[in-house]
């Protein structure tokens, strides 16, 4: 079954560039990603990821397993680098929207409304999902406690990621929520600054970006328990790189030579932490460029492609709800350590967040095609 997609910000570019489906397959493959990370790192035999800290153990555990249980292969490389897979979101965030601005900028206010009325519905339909699951479970006591909480409170003010001690409260995947409405904030701010200084200013804001991590973040995460990763400030660089090829009228090419320097890049960062503060962006590189080997499979395989464009079409609802959904899959497969449980754990998850993602969506569509037009005229006849 084939949704419709209601996001019309990376239409096709004369010059070859991403086109919408471009879009919605790398939001495809990065919430696979996601969601199957989200699984498998919580399960005690999985190498846990380096994504806000960097643990040498962690590298070490990860390398330690593969070589010898090479049968974890699939729940071992989920855990440890599926979490990269939010890259390709942030990305495609800078990119479509560097597009649209170009196209036609928005006033500010406009713009930022438009973001709301885009992603909050869904956002308040997945809270209520998950407020039904914890009456449903735990009681409606527990549920009535969750949604008078201050964790939720700062979770729907999208200020959980400047609270200390508040980045995974709620539900911990929604620590993004909080990041991507502060860059929508910014981003008129950022596109301005891209028009008066051109690429050479992008490029110098992503090495700023990079150099305020490496030398000011351990000192704020450790005085004020603020972890900048989890801010647009973290993550400069994959936003420059979305906004720099926006702007090319170029066809955008992966060149040999670049995906060799970032996979390097990339592995030397797995090992030690001053390579590891460029593993965001040599991560996100290496995707693009596996990206660009699998786009022809694409139009060859139909299944593979259609595939790939609908977990595009509901990456949004199912980045919000797959948090909450992993219970109880996880602890049955936290009882029975083997891989094969947890992989077939792990498929029968996404296939319940799958479900539930994809009502979601639907009911999204039936609310902002239907419900709030009606609304909008009754409210303007009486009005009149």
């Amino acid at each position: 079954m084939m949704l419709k997609n209601d996001n019309k910000e990376l239409m096709l570019i004369k010059s070859g560039n991403l086109t919408q489906d471009d879009s919605l397959r790398l939001k495809g493959i990065g919430i696979i990603m996601i969601v199957l990370h989200n699984f498998f790192h919580l399960l005690s035999t999985a190498p846990r990821e380096n994504e806000f800290y960097f643990r040498r153990a962690n590298s070490d555990a990860f390398v330690k397993i593969l070589l010898n249980n090479p049968e974890e292969i699939i729940r071992c490389l989920f855990s440890f680098f599926g979490h990269f897979g939010v890259q390709i979101f942030i990305f495609v965030s800078a990119y479509g929207l560097t597009r649209k601005f170009i196209a036609s900028k928005p006033a500010y206010w406009t713009f930022i409304k438009s973001r709301y009325i885009k992603i909050y519905p869904i956002f308040l339909m997945a809270i209520g999902l998950w407020l039904f699951k914890i009456t449903f479970f735990s009681g409606l006591t527990k549920s009535l406690n969750s949604l008078f909480s201050t964790d939720l409170l700062y979770c729907v003010l999208t200020i959980s990621n400047l609270v200390p001690g508040q980045h995974f409260k709620p539900v911990g995947p929604w620590w993004f929520m909080s990041f991507i409405f502060q860059f929508y904030f910014v981003f008129p701010v950022l596109f301005s600054y891209s028009e008066k200084l051109k690429d050479r200013g992008l490029i110098l804001l992503g090495i700023v970006g990079i150099l305020f991590m490496f030398f000011f973040n351990d000192m704020i995460a450790k005085n004020i328990n603020i972890n900048l990763f989890f801010s647009f400030i973290g993550h400069l660089p994959e936003i420059s790189l979305g906004m720099l090829l926006a702007r090319r009228e170029k066809t955008i090419r992966c060149s040999v030579f670049i995906c060799f320097v970032a996979l390097v890049t990339f592995a030397l960062g797995i090992l030690y932490k001053n390579g590891w503060y460029l593993n965001h962006i040599s991560a996100l590189i290496c995707l693009l460029c596996l990206y660009r080997l699998i786009r022809p499979v694409c139009f060859k395989c139909s299944i593979f492609n259609k595939f790939l464009l609908f977990y595009g079409t509901i990456s949004l609802p199912l980045f919000l709800t797959n948090g909450y959904l992993r219970q109880p899959l996880l602890k049955m497969a936290q009882k029975e350590p083997s891989w094969q449980t947890d992989v077939f754990y792990a498929l029968v998850f996404l296939l319940i967040a799958t479900v539930a993602s994809t009502i979601l969506h639907l009911c999204k569509r039936v609310l902002m095609q239907r419900c709030v037009p009606k609304i909008k005229s009754l409210i303007l006849k009486n009005s009149t």
